[in-house]
């Protein structure tokens, strides 16, 4: 028996407590990420003088802006995983993805039928398709607050940004179409694959 089988068989048990594990792993990579940035957030503080060698291509105002620019993404930064700490604690807390999956069972039942039988797919990868279509859409729409501070406060008060906020929701509008139309068949064949394997796909 191999060491990933030792440790499937070690895990593989009724009761097993997998939200405290997962939650414990996403605060431990939380804080070593956060400690890292602190790190380079005191480092960029220093504002250590200008190399000699770049003295005549770059001013004191420059580097000055950039340090400013650096430790304010730094600081956005820490702020916006705490918040996504937060999000993935309470997603787990409260049973948010087995609600989803339920929820897409549902809404699979409702869909016409002749749609269902056009896209050829059905039961367990038609719901797959629907969950993971209802977590990406729940999961845009709670980053989007964090999305509009980074480009029309932080990037503004920097002169860096460059949308407008037409721009930005048709961005936005773009990126969850190219999920539909790329992603979901994709991950349909995927899927598919999976399942007519069955057990011997992993071994």
């Amino acid at each position: 028996m191999g060491f990933g089988d030792s440790i499937g068989t070690l895990l593989d048990r009724p009761g097993f407590d997998w939200k405290t594990l997962v939650i414990g792993f996403s605060t431990a990579h939380f804080l070593f990420e956060s400690y890292l940035k602190l790190r380079q957030l005191k480092t960029v503080k220093e504002n250590k003088p200008i190399p000699k060698l770049l003295q005549a291509e770059i001013d004191s105002e420059t580097v000055k802006k950039s340090c400013n620019y650096a430790t304010a993404k730094l600081k956005f930064s820490l702020a916006t995983d705490l918040s996504s700490l937060v999000q993935n604690i309470l997603f787990f807390k409260f049973d948010v993805l087995p609600w989803l999956w339920s929820s897409a069972g549902s809404l699979m039942l409702k869909l016409p039928k002749f749609l269902l039988g056009s896209a050829g797919i059905g039961g367990p990868i038609l719901q797959s398709l629907v969950f993971l279509g209802e977590f990406v859409c729940i999961t845009t729409i709670l980053g989007l607050p964090v999305d509009y501070y980074s480009h029309f406060v932080l990037e503004e008060k920097f002169g860096f940004n460059k949308l407008t906020i037409p721009m930005w929701i048709s961005d936005n509008l773009k990126s969850l179409a190219l999920v539909a139309v790329l992603g979901a068949p994709i991950m349909a064949a995927f899927l598919k694959i999976i399942d007519y394997f069955g057990d011997k796909f992993i071994r």
